[in-house]
């Protein structure tokens, strides 16, 4: 991080990426997401921001802001925590999230059939694979000899 008249001029954000006021929500911001707030609340335990100053900018009460930045860190720990990044997380993903549409039933029935068609064939793959390896391999064409 490098030191600009007392203050950072960079924090590292919740997700990673270095984080400046103006990667910050505007003040306007009406509608806060998780990740907004802990990107407020990464600014601010940075340095990049001062909670007087947060406060004014978003116009929270300080302990407004202390009540959204407890549930932030939380929710930061818990999903930054190894067990969450490198199992739980990706098992969520690729054996739940993309093998179960139910984000996409709003989008009618197809998105529903080709999702069914892809986990039926991996299915058949993987029966193929067991099949294979419990039976021993056997020849696709018989020998003539």
């Amino acid at each position: 991080m490098e030191e600009r008249k007392g203050r950072v001029s960079y924090v590292i954000g919740p997700d990673g990426s270095p984080l400046t006021l103006a990667d910050l929500p505007p003040p306007s911001t009406r509608r806060w997401v998780i990740r907004r707030k802990a990107e407020v609340v990464a600014a601010v335990r940075g340095g990049l921001l001062s909670l007087d100053d947060a406060c004014k900018r978003y116009t929270l009460t300080v302990e407004e802001y202390r009540g959204r930045s407890r549930l932030g860190r939380l929710w930061y720990r818990c999903y930054r925590s190894a067990p969450v990044m490198f199992v739980i997380g990706p098992a969520y993903m690729f054996l739940l999230q993309h093998r179960l549409p139910l984000h996409q039933m709003r989008q009618g029935w197809r998105p529903w059939v080709s999702t069914m068609a892809t986990n039926l064939a991996i299915a058949a793959m993987v029966a193929g694979l067991a099949g294979e390896r419990l039976l021993g391999p056997t020849p696709l064409v018989a020998s003539t000899r």
